[in-house]
């Protein structure tokens, strides 16, 4: 081997980056692990690469100088294939496949179906290499999408696609429109909570600063949208179709059916439950027992709520049959239609 090496021109001639901090390249393979596992799709190398850097300089108590990287982008690219990590298309993967209630499946197919069945009144885009714009053939509907997710998640993508002559709503040129409305509703011009875009609707939170969108501000959101959307003379005999997400999960409700025990006096998250029943008119179900003080529990609630619970039912048999009623079920997208 020493005559093999003598010239210089082979074998090991020192000891590599991670031969020196082997506890460092554990923990950067459980960094990928836990980034890859996220929903979100925000992890690239140079987090990988930041993350080392961090925490060569914690390890080592060094105070870092520079803006040097210790470990260069290419070569984490290199350490994330021996990592058995691959880059890839991020598509056909359902995060619950396999495990999803029916109610669930059968909400989606519905909501799927929804659009299918009028798309001839929305405006879409052929599958060619070179897409096209295809145009209503009768009534045109716009699509607006409200997606508190986009803000939390980062799936915002660089570039979109944009009909020529017809920007999205937020892009209203010098704001000419914007100033029309202000003539009409001289409140849109009024300082509040939601950071709005530059003569627009649309709004965003700062990530880890503002608070997540409470109902009043989803209201307020829309009723400014519905102020603006007139003076958009390129939407003119138009209809809306707006598209809500997290309408109820995030806003109306946060009771989980898991944070209730089945008997009199197990575990109770709140005093009551106020719901919206088939009416729309709303309801209210007290918790706990005014004579004793303990909780109810769900089977009592189901009683309540007349929901027939079957003998020797079980408590996951119970909640799955509270989940389809008004006061436990939850939507996550809501549709609603507006037209000018």
């Amino acid at each position: 081997f020493d005559e093999f090496t003598i010239d210089e021109r082979g074998g090991k001639r020192g000891d590599s980056f991670w031969d020196c901090y082997p506890d460092l390249e554990l923990e950067a393979k459980q960094f990928v692990y836990q980034e890859c596992s996220k929903t979100e799709t925000t992890f690239t190398v140079e987090t990988l690469a930041r993350f080392i850097d961090q925490r060569f300089y914690e390890l080592n108590n060094l105070k870092k100088i520079d803006q040097q990287l210790v470990r260069l982008v290419e070569s984490c690219r290199l350490d994330l294939r021996r990592f058995g990590v691959k880059f890839t298309a991020n598509s056909s993967r359902p995060n619950f496949l396999g495990h999803e209630r029916e109610d669930v499946v059968k909400h989606r197919q519905e909501f799927v179906k929804y659009f299918i069945e009028p798309e001839q009144h929305f405006y879409t885009i052929t599958n060619d290499a070179v897409p096209q714009w295809r145009i209503p053939t009768t009534a045109p509907t716009i699509l607006l999408c409200h997606d508190e997710s986009t803000y939390k998640w980062g799936e915002i993508t660089a570039k979109r696609w944009i009909m020529p002559d017809n920007a999205p709503f937020y892009n209203k040129g010098r704001g000419r429109k914007y100033s029309e409305g202000l003539n009409t509703y001289p409140n849109l011009n009024d300082d509040c909570d939601i950071n709005y875009e530059k003569n627009s609707a649309s709004a965003a939170i700062t990530l880890g600063g503002d608070n997540y969108f409470n109902n009043q501000g989803i209201l307020n959101e829309f009723k400014r949208l519905f102020q603006l959307l007139p003076f958009k003379k390129e939407y003119k005999n138009h209809n809306f179709l707006c598209l809500v997400d997290n309408s109820r999960t995030h806003i109306a409700t946060e009771i989980h059916l898991n944070a209730f025990g089945m008997r009199s006096g197990t575990r109770c998250p709140v005093d009551k439950i106020d719901y919206i029943d088939d009416n729309n008119k709303k309801q209210t179900i007290e918790c706990y027992d005014d004579d004793d003080g303990y909780s109810k529990g769900l089977l009592a609630i189901a009683n309540e709520l007349d929901v027939f619970v079957p003998r020797k039912c079980k408590l996951n048999d119970l909640k799955l049959l509270l989940s389809q009623h008004a006061a436990f079920k939850s939507v996550s997208r809501d549709l609603f239609s507006y037209s000018i």
